[in-house]
C-alpha cells in the first residue's frame, strides 16, 4: 500500500512534466502519455528508492529520455499540428489568452530546432533542471550542455526574430 501511494506522488509531482518533456522529444501527445506512463511502471517494477527528491526527478527525466530514444528507433518522426498542443500547453481564463498564444508561437518554433537544442531548452527552462542535471539526464558533459543551450538560444533568437516576435 505504501509502495502505491509513492507512486501516486511521483505521479502527481513528475506526471506533467514528464509528459510534456516527452512530448517535447517526440511530438506525439499520445506517445509522449504512453512514454511517461512508462517511466513509472519501471520504477515501480524496480521498487527503486532514493536518497532525495533530486535523485528521484534526475532518474525519471532520464527514464523518460531513454524510452524517447526508443520511441525514435521504432517510428520515424511527423509533423505536429498546431492543434495538439492545446492538450500540453493549456491555460485558464481570458487573462491569459494572449500568454497562451506567445507560448505556442514559442513552443511551435522550438519545435523547428533540432531536437538536442529543444530538450536542452526545455529540461533548463520549463522544469528548471541545472547544467549538471542536465548533463546527466542527457549523457553529456557540462561544457556539452552549456553550448547546446547557447547555441539553442541563438537558433530560437534567430526563429523569433524572423517573425518579429518580441
Amino acid at each position: 500500500m505504501e509502495e502505491r501511494s509513492n507512486i501516486e506522488r511521483l505521479v502527481k509531482r513528475y506526471g506533467d512534466a514528464l509528459v510534456r518533456f516527452a512530448y517535447c522529444r517526440t511530438g506525439n501527445s499520445a506517445e509522449a502519455e504512453d512514454i511517461a506512463e512508462d517511466a513509472f511502471v519501471a520504477l515501480f517494477l524496480k521498487n527503486k528508492t532514493f536518497e532525495n527528491e533530486a535523485q528521484e526527478r534526475a532518474y525519471l527525466f532520464k527514464t523518460v529520455a531513454n524510452k524517447c530514444c526508443d520511441y525514435h528507433r521504432r517510428k520515424t518522426r511527423a509533423w505536429v499540428p498546431l492543434s495538439d498542443l492545446e492538450n500540453v500547453l493549456s491555460f485558464d481564463g481570458e487573462a491569459q489568452a494572449q500568454a497562451q498564444c506567445d507560448n505556442q508561437t514559442l513552443y511551435c518554433h522550438m519545435q523547428t530546432l533540432p531536437a538536442q537544442y529543444r530538450q536542452t531548452l526545455y529540461l533548463h527552462y520549463f522544469e528548471g533542471f541545472s547544467v549538471t542535471e542536465i548533463a546527466v539526464v542527457l549523457h553529456k558533459n557540462k561544457k556539452s550542455v552549456y553550448n547546446l543551450l547557447s547555441r539553442a538560444k541563438t537558433a530560437l533568437s534567430a526563429l523569433l526574430k524572423k517573425e518579429d516576435f518580441s
